[in-house]
């Protein structure tokens, strides 16, 4: 099984606090557009998230990430977002018969 691996924020790295402003407002972007009807605006901030999120992230196995993210749920992704700040956060159950690639809530083991 794959398991997706989420690079978190640093708070000691040089650069951090752009990273984790720029985090902040695709977060607030994507919470503001779900609460909203405009789907054009919805799709925009999921977009967002995503080009934000395949450059933080990694597999175990070298299945491609834009593969594994195919296969994950709607709340793994959203768990992932979450992680990618440095913030704790509860995984989803693990079904280890899932086809679904896990999820690592560390930086360096998988969500999910």
């Amino acid at each position: 099984m794959t398991t997706l691996i989420v690079r978190k924020i640093d708070p000691e790295a040089p650069g951090s606090y752009r990273e984790r402003r720029r985090h902040r407002e695709i977060t607030k972007r994507l919470n503001v557009a779900r609460k909203g009807d405009d789907v054009a605006e919805i799709i925009g901030a999921m977009e967002d998230a995503e080009d934000y999120l395949i450059g933080r992230l990694s597999t175990d196995d070298g299945t491609s990430v834009e593969a594994a993210l195919d296969l994950i749920s709607a709340k793994d992704f959203d768990n992932l977002l979450h992680n990618a700040g440095g913030e704790a956060a509860v995984p989803p159950a693990n079904a280890s018969d899932s086809p679904s690639p896990s999820v690592d809530t560390s930086s360096t083991s998988p969500i999910g």
